[in-house]
């Protein structure tokens, strides 16, 4: 990347708290994008045609959504070799032509995602092509949150839990309150209390059908130094840089609300059957919290509460891990379990 090619890209620049505020400098980029750009203003009238179907499971919901122009993404090969050949389309010398971003804080870019699962959806690329990696970049996931505000939920997508450009660091923007997890994860109920420390409050979600953490508090350091004492005693599978996991974050008056899905596999055998048994959705953070994306109509059609709770199930981890991962967190927190349900 030169100076030149990333100027060539600037749309507006966000700075911090003097700059005008960051969902405001990105709601004038769509317009602006919409404007010049042929093939993105297609692809969010295309949105309109997106069709929706609730599915009632166990204790929960999923809503489905048909949106072919996920296809690529929900199908992309992300195993070393294929990205290795593959040109990366998130650093800014492979952008499309048409395509210009905010600069944030000088080392991101906000862009629009040329192929929106809401509106708007946006993709925060960092301006050097560097692995993604959720630990080293907690505090600028923790930024984004409150700078967006609380109209949007971040969230990050792990090297091998959704992530179709698992070798460039990025993180994506959605609307809040679109999400099921939302509701089905309120401040009380449906929670159990883990710890409280530092001005932060750990709780587990229960009955959903696949672990979830809940990370809650209004200081970042306390938030970020909290997460990366828990992301680092889960367990790394394989060869795997980091552990498997998606995150999502939201920001309000009342600090930030967390939710990490810690993984155990990247994509459910489904996945990978042949014939009818072919079910074409790999699972990333928006899925795990319950808009599960289908790309092929058959799948949006078919797909019922058991192949979700089934799916949900196969690549969520295990119990006994979450058990083993608490018990080290734990330790090196300090501090003590509480039992009380919140």
């Amino acid at each position: 990347m030169t100076e030149e090619s990333l100027r060539k890209r600037i749309f507006s620049s966000y700075s911090g708290p003097d700059s005008p505020p960051l969902n405001d400098l990105a709601a004038e980029l769509l317009r602006a994008q919409n404007a010049s750009w042929p093939g993105l203003a297609e692809a969010y009238r295309a949105l309109d045609a997106v069709e929706i179907r609730e599915v009632a499971c166990a204790g929960f919901a999923v809503k489905l959504q048909y949106n072919p122009r996920r296809i690529t993404s929900s199908g992309a090969r992300t195993d070393p070799e294929s990205v290795k050949k593959r040109r990366c389309f998130l650093c800014i010398g492979h952008l499309p032509e048409e395509q210009k971003g905010i600069i944030y804080r000088g080392s991101f870019l906000v862009l629009i995602n040329p192929a929106p699962i809401l509106t708007p959806h946006y993709t925060i690329a960092c301006i050097h092509h560097e692995p993604q990696s959720i630990e080293r970049s907690l505090d600028i996931f923790l930024s984004l949150a409150r700078d967006f505000g609380p109209d949007m939920d971040v969230f990050y997508n792990g090297p091998q839990c959704g992530a179709s450009a698992p070798d460039h660091l990025h993180f994506q923007v959605v609307p809040s309150g679109a999400l099921p997890v939302e509701k089905e994860t309120p401040p009380y109920g449906r929670r159990s209390l883990l710890l409280r420390r530092d001005g932060v409050e750990i709780s587990r979600a229960a009955g959903l059908g696949r672990e979830i953490v809940v990370f809650e508090g209004n200081n970042p350091d306390s938030m970020a130094h909290t997460l990366r004492k828990f992301i680092s005693v889960m367990e790394c599978r394989g060869s795997l840089r980091e552990p498997m996991l998606n995150m999502i974050s939201t920001y309000s008056a009342s600090g930030w609300r967390v939710l990490l899905f810690p993984r155990g596999k990247h994509r459910p055998s489904s996945f990978y059957s042949e014939g009818e048994e072919n079910i074409l959705v790999s699972p990333a953070a928006l899925d795990m919290a319950g808009l599960i994306i289908t790309p092929r109509r058959k799948d949006f059609e078919t797909m019922n509460a058991g192949n979700i709770q089934s799916m949900f199930r196969e690549v969520s981890v295990e119990e006994k891990s979450i058990a083993n991962w608490w018990n080290l967190f734990k330790k090196n927190m300090g501090g003590r379990r509480k039992t009380k349900s919140g």
